[in-house]
């Protein structure tokens, strides 16, 4: 692992980390994250968060993709023990791979990428199967067949003939009675997209893939399964689509190869459909024993308000809410995709032990969905919010002081010009004054007074009007 440059080891101090993934830690999951990880650098550079801010919402993205992922096999085999295998196909550097072995042993994953640096890192930090991707679909052979495949955010990616070509290698990689999952952009997050069935542009995140081969593609349900229908012209496939399925944002595609292995008795897979998002602004806990919450909402799935806001305490309705307000500027959260937002404030009365009371913040959309915006204990969100706002306010502090700095330089620069200036002007004066000593001395001279006594007869004889 010396060979590795980390932005983050396992065992380093993260005070955010510490405080906001307490069920992370308590895991054991592996934290380690490499300075080439693309994904990383969105959080960090791309958003220009801190150090611990962008580990956190880089371990907490991971966290929510595998929860989904985990709860489709759940849904699939009934229990995880029955996953025999597990391809992470375009893993990265482990943003959810770390997660899997949460709860599946290394010796059960597989993961694949491109990167052969990604590939040897998770290899010798994670301790999983190492398999390298490529280009070309033709090109890539495992050597064996998976009972599950999960593949996040690289369909969202590739121009229609790879997409067409990935999903055939990737289906041809499922054993009987397996699954295939993988996220999409649906065309209707894309305004201008028309009727076409499917659109490839070469943008991307990526700065080491050409964006001709790894842009960004977005397609409509009957594109996606009008292909899987082509793999299997005589049938044996069952498509779910979940829509905005992964992280309320992309579609996300369960392909069964046979029959599920699932018990009758496990719920579908409607609860993990997108609906919406929130986020916890205010937390102040009385000496009364009230907590005083506030924050924002928005539904991206129906771009409708929210009904009501609902918190659970230890599993029962403690309070609910349907006097929220007007907040449009939420919109800007989530460019393009939101129509606007609401804001809330609830007032919880708690009971005389709840230090460890278990708090469930839930949103009921427009159409009745209801979505969880958070879950933890009181203490802890009391804590999640001071240091966020703790975050906010060193954030300002150190605007404040790039901004004064900011300043400061430019005043530098403004007396520099000035102190420039006025040696240019004293050189200029020193030089202009110079002249006119030497133009007095050549007045003075006999020369110049023969030179006036020759021009003016020359004028007194007209033969001349020069001065």
């Amino acid at each position: 692992m010396n060979d590795f440059r980390f932005f983050f080891r396992d065992g380093e101090d993260s005070p955010l980390v510490a405080a906001l993934q307490l069920d992370v830690l308590a895991a054991g999951t592996p934290l380690s994250v490499s300075a080439a990880d693309e994904m990383f650098n969105v959080f960090y550079y791309g958003r220009g968060e801190s150090r611990d801010l962008a580990l956190h919402m880089y371990l907490e993205s991971g966290k929510r993709i595998w929860k989904t992922f985990r709860q489709v096999l759940e849904w699939h085999f009934g229990d995880l023990a029955r996953v025999g295998s597990l391809l992470d196909f375009a893993a990265g550097y482990g943003r959810v791979s770390r997660f899997l072995l949460d709860d599946l042993p290394a010796e059960r994953v597989w993961i694949s990428e491109i990167d052969a640096g990604a590939v040897r890192f998770q290899e010798a930090t994670f301790g999983v199967h190492g398999l390298l991707s490529a280009a070309d679909p033709e090109a890539f052979s495992p050597g064996r067949k998976f009972s599950s495949i999960l593949v996040s955010s690289l369909f969202t990616h590739l121009p229609e003939p790879r997409f067409r070509a990935w999903l055939a290698k990737l289906l041809g990689l499922v054993e009987d009675g397996g699954l295939l999952a993988f996220s999409i952009h649906d065309t209707q997050l894309l305004p201008d997209a028309g009727e076409a069935p499917f659109v490839f542009r070469e943008l991307s995140e990526s700065g080491s893939l050409s964006t001709a081969e790894y842009g960004s593609a977005w397609a409509t349900e009957g594109f996606v399964r009008a292909s899987l229908a082509a793999l299997a012209p005589e049938g044996g496939l069952s498509v779910e689509r979940i829509p905005r399925g992964l992280a309320s944002y992309q579609d996300l595609y369960v392909v069964s190869r046979g029959a599920p292995r699932r018990p009758a008795t496990v719920p579908d897979l409607a609860p993990l459909r997108g609906g919406a998002d929130g986020f916890v602004e205010s937390c102040h806990l009385s000496a009364g024993r009230t907590l005083a919450v506030g924050g924002w909402v928005t539904d991206r799935s129906t771009r409708q308000p929210v009904q009501e806001i609902q918190v659970y305490l230890d599993g029962r309705l403690a309070v609910r809410s349907a006097t929220l307000s007007d907040r449009p500027e939420v919109a800007d959260v989530f460019p393009g995709d939101a129509a606007g937002g609401q804001g809330w404030h609830l007032e919880i009365p708690l009971p005389r032990r709840f230090d460890t009371a278990a708090l469930r913040l839930v949103a009921v959309g427009a159409d009745g969905f209801s979505s969880c915006l958070l879950e933890t204990t009181v203490l802890a969100l009391v804590a999640r919010v001071a240091l966020f706002r703790g975050l906010s306010l060193e954030r300002e502090i150190l605007d404040l002081r790039e901004a004064q700095g900011r300043l400061a330089q430019d005043h530098e620069e403004r007396l520099a010009e000035l102190a420039t200036t006025r040696v240019e002007k004293e050189e200029w004066s020193r030089r202009a004054g110079a002249l006119e000593t030497r133009i007095a001395a050549m007045r003075a001279s006999r020369f110049w007074q023969l030179r006036d006594r020759w021009f003016a007869l020359k004028r007194r004889l007209r033969l001349t009007t020069e001065a």
